[in-house]
């Protein structure tokens, strides 16, 4: 509720209103996956300009193995049919989004607005 409410006042008169709905949904996936799949601490980060807004939620996981994981639906075959419909659901999204692994933690980024090259 934090990142929402903190990206909603950020982002309120500086990207069209559809992408800003788009990016509180993104955000509030990503968030509920890094507490509820990555590790402690989990952080979000917001940088704006006058027509554009970058998230990023970082924690200290992994993120997911399979590199696929979010770009197709999740397999009913598996174990866990809900399992990678969060990250689905932000490449729906109208926004850019990135999945980032590094050495320490996974990020996902989140862009919209005005965007360059």
């Amino acid at each position: 509720a934090d990142a929402r409410c903190a990206l909603a006042q950020i982002g309120r008169d500086r990207v069209a209103h559809t992408t800003l709905e788009d990016l509180l949904i993104g955000v509030s996936e990503a968030v509920n996956n890094a507490l509820r799949h990555g590790r402690p601490p989990a952080t979000v980060r917001i940088w704006a300009t006058s027509d554009r807004l970058v998230v990023n939620v970082h924690d200290k996981g992994h993120g997911p193995a399979d590199r696929l994981t979010g770009l197709v639906p999740a397999s009913c075959s598996t174990s866990d049919p809900g399992l990678g419909l969060g990250l689905w659901v932000m490449h729906q999204l109208d926004v850019d989004v990135a999945l980032i692994h590094a050495d320490d933690g996974f990020t996902v980024r989140l862009r919209g607005g005005t965007m360059i090259g």
